[in-house]
């Protein structure tokens, strides 16, 4: 719990006996929006020893679904970097969801959307942010039946989300895994949306074909997509990120390590990071 200047304050109130102080890593403190040198400042006599490490941020998120207006928009106070804060990076993204009331039909959702998104996205841009959204539906189980808990998920709901705020500052942290289940072509996406991808994830999903026979489409995915690292799965890396470079983007693949085969003890999460650097490393220089 030991990472922020308050529980620091508070752990040395606690207990403030002169061989107790930090191991100050300013790695950490600069994805937390920490300011590093107001910390050495402060603490100056209870920093024992320091890491050089150091750290980049590719972009700042927030992926829930407790929202207002029904499940629609996020608070702007909420969204990391969207208030007043001193950015670290050169091109500031933060990712997240629309949202959406499950409940609802699409069109009732852009009704929701026209009110609370243009003023994020305003605001946002006054900042010099961008705002990536990403295209999971958010359908997992039945709490989230039947419509899921984010609307972004399909080409005609993208332009039509274009249409109504076409600015250059809003786009997608496209995730290719997604588009397998929902049977989109990944490949058409970048050609069409090239200049709106702002951001994208690296993970993979298997079909479970005797889930799929079991459950059918109608099911939204459930009992039959089964999330997987890069190359484990039924994404064709090699295409996908050819037609990233093919249609100019030249950023990150953001690791999204969600496969339960390398989950449930530090070992196996590192091994699986390890595989999907290993699967992506040729293609990245």
């Amino acid at each position: 719990m030991a990472y922020s200047t308050a529980i620091w304050r508070k752990m040395f109130e606690i207990i403030p006996a002169e061989n107790f102080g930090l191991n100050l890593d300013p790695s950490h403190l600069v994805w937390l929006m920490i300011d590093y040198n107001r910390v050495v400042r402060e603490f100056a006599d209870r920093i024992f020893h320091v890491h050089a490490k150091d750290i980049e941020i590719d972009h700042e998120g927030l992926y829930e679904n407790g929202t207002f207006s029904g499940g629609m928009g996020w608070q702007i106070p909420r969204l990391p970097g969207l208030g007043d804060v001193d950015w670290v990076m050169d091109d500031p993204i933060v990712g997240t969801f629309i949202g959406r009331d499950k409940d609802k039909t699409i069109e009732a959702n852009f009704e929701l959307f026209r009110e609370i998104w243009p003023p994020i996205i305003t605001y946002a841009k006054e900042r010099g942010v961008k705002v990536a959204i990403e295209n999971c539906p958010m359908i997992f189980s039945n709490d989230e039946w039947p419509g899921g808990n984010n609307m972004a998920y399909s080409t005609a709901i993208w332009r039509k989300m274009f249409e109504i705020i076409p600015a250059e500052n809003f786009g997608l942290n496209l995730d290719p895994s997604h588009l397998v289940w929902l049977m989109i072509d990944y490949n058409r996406v970048v050609r069409e949306f090239a200049d709106r991808i702002f951001h994208v994830h690296a993970k993979d999903i298997e079909i479970d074909h005797e889930g799929l026979y079991e459950n059918g489409t109608f099911s939204g995915g459930m009992g039959w997509q089964i999330p997987r690292l890069p190359d484990l799965g039924d994404v064709d890396w090699g295409d996908f990120i050819s037609s990233l470079y093919r249609f100019g983007y030249d950023f990150v693949l953001s690791i999204e390590h969600e496969d339960r085969r390398f989950e449930g003890t530090e070992e196996l999460v590192k091994r699986g990071f390890l595989i999907s650097r290993d699967v992506l490393k040729p293609y990245l220089h």
